[in-house]
């Protein structure tokens, strides 16, 4: 795991495996203690106690922390800082969520033998400083306000480069992101069908990827590297440091932004669900309504640029001046950008082209700066 010395280069990459005994003990544990407590609550229950859903999520999770942790992913990490950003929000994003699907509270519990079920029992019973430490844990609130600070110190310089240099601050760094995700998960995907938890965790969800959609803004669009100590890394990968940090950060902003707002619109989803059952045309309604949402997000978030502007052009396509049209868009240089038929001068083409779609003309309207469109 520790990241000093020489970092892996291209053609060594595959054999940069990290077979660290506590990392590879702590990945099988978890997996075979869940393996028995599913059997034997499967036995019990006649196959009614354990959901095939629960445990392929547990199974995926923990193959998400395997890559994360132990392929050379983790390897990768110190030399570039967008492979450990990857890897930070493998277990954040992935492994975190997958692992509180699998209900490995359950579980892992029935791997115990009945004495020491009852045992575990008995002593959380009487363990009422932890009743209330649990209690303030997972207050919504408290819990987000956890996982968003860790987010967000690791990614300061003097923490980041930290990890960088000590091992035992890399596994800090690490346990703190994934304890924190699994808390907030735990929070955030309720337990029941129809639970009035359900608007909280679509808020949770939603305020996590407005935060660390920030950073990752940050990140992208900063002019000066933050993490001196990937030079060498990114050197040895053709990238300057500059490169290597935007594209962390597009990999925080966009592909990680669009897992959290898929995810808020599903937990969306599963809470209209139940009290549209009694009317299904409500809940086709609804339904629609919440897929509509998710896509009109999605494109809202790509027009970005747009919405940056005071206010938006008004088309007004009944009275255009075409002629005025073709001028304004040659007079604002349209025309650098777009291959709009008709117009001369046009010196180069970015998507889409305006010339193929369906019946367009050329029009007069109103720009926030100018008098004619």
């Amino acid at each position: 795991m520790i990241h000093t010395g020489h970092p892996p280069s291209p053609s060594h990459i595959w054999t940069a495996w990290n077979w660290e005994p506590l990392i590879l003990i702590g990945l099988t544990t978890a997996a075979v203690a869940y393996a028995v407590g599913v059997r034997r609550l499967w036995h019990r229950t006649g196959g009614r106690g354990a959901r095939p859903r629960e445990w392929v999520a547990y199974g995926v999770g923990m193959l998400t922390l395997f890559v994360a942790l132990v392929s050379p992913l983790d390897a990768l990490g110190g030399a570039l800082f967008s492979a450990h950003m990857l890897q930070h929000l493998l277990l954040v994003l992935v492994a975190a969520p997958l692992l509180v699907l699998g209900r490995p509270d359950r579980f892992l519990l029935w791997a115990l033998p009945r004495e020491g079920r009852r045992r575990v029992g008995r002593l959380w019973r009487r363990a009422r400083l932890v009743h209330v430490a649990w209690r303030v844990l997972t207050i919504p609130l408290v819990a987000w306000l956890l996982h968003a600070v860790a987010l967000w110190l690791w990614h300061a310089a003097i923490f980041y480069e930290a990890a960088l240099r000590s091992d035992p601050v890399h596994s800090l760094e690490h346990a703190s992101f994934l304890g924190t995700a699994l808390l907030f998960w735990w929070v955030a995907i309720p337990r029941r069908t129809g639970s009035a938890a359900y608007p909280i965790g679509v808020l949770l969800v939603f305020a996590t990827m407005m935060h660390s959609g920030v950073l990752g803004a940050l990140i992208t669009f900063a002019e000066t590297p933050w993490y001196p100590a990937h030079l060498e890394g990114a050197r040895l990968w053709g990238l300057t440091l500059l490169e290597d940090q935007q594209l962390a950060g597009l990999v925080m902003w966009v592909p990680a932004g669009f897992v959290y707002l898929l995810t808020a619109a599903l937990l969306l989803l599963a809470w209209l669900e139940p009290g549209a059952t009694r009317r299904p045309a409500l809940r086709s309604s609804r339904v629609a309504l919440a897929a509509g949402g998710v896509v009109g997000a999605g494109l809202l978030a790509g027009c970005s640029e747009v919405r940056r502007e005071h206010s938006a052009a008004r088309v007004v396509v009944a009275g255009g001046d075409a002629a005025a049209g073709r001028e304004a868009l040659q007079g604002f240089g349209c025309v650098a950008c777009h291959s709009i038929p008709g117009v001369e001068g046009v010196r180069g083409s970015v998507g889409p082209p305006l010339d193929g779609f369906a019946n367009r003309k050329y029009i007069g309207g109103t720009l926030p700066n100018h008098r004619r469109s």
